[in-house]
């Protein structure tokens, strides 16, 4: 268990270093090939609106019921909708980041365990799904 833990983490880590490269070598990232539009029209993080927050806290909602196949449906749809929030945020990484941000760097040990064990229940009872293996491979790599 303990290896599996480790190696989730060394691959966090791996590629938040390959993403924190191409944020160093500027030209390397502007070279990747994009539409017209998406060159033309910057993404901003949503600031909390109506529509924002409601979404968080129907996710976490969810989660906290264990609701777990209503979020394998909701990031099913979404990877297909490709949905996104007023400004271009993707409501996809929302759902993620939702799940992830329920624990604070500030929190005690004893809830980023609870947190960790309802993650590590979802990814027993959906074994094949990837949702709650990239969501637990975040919580770990930030509570490292």
């Amino acid at each position: 268990m303990n290896f599996v833990r480790l190696s989730l983490i060394s691959a966090c880590l791996i590629l938040q270093s390959a993403c924190q490269l191409t944020g160093a070598f500027p030209k390397i990232s502007q070279s990747v090939s994009k539409t017209p539009a998406q060159q033309k029209t910057p993404v901003t993080r949503p600031n909390g609106g109506p529509e924002y927050n409601a979404y968080v806290k129907e996710v976490r909602k969810q989660f906290a019921n264990n609701n777990y196949e209503w979020l394998e449906g909701e990031a099913k749809r979404l990877r297909v909708s490709k949905e996104r929030f007023p400004g271009g945020y993707w409501k996809l990484h929302v759902l993620y980041r939702s799940v992830e941000g329920m624990v604070d760097t500030q929190d005690s040990d004893n809830v980023w365990e609870a947190h960790t064990a309802s993650v590590e229940k979802w990814t027993k009872q959906h074994p094949t799904s990837l949702m709650p293996r990239i969501v637990l491979a975040e919580v770990w790599r930030t509570y490292a």
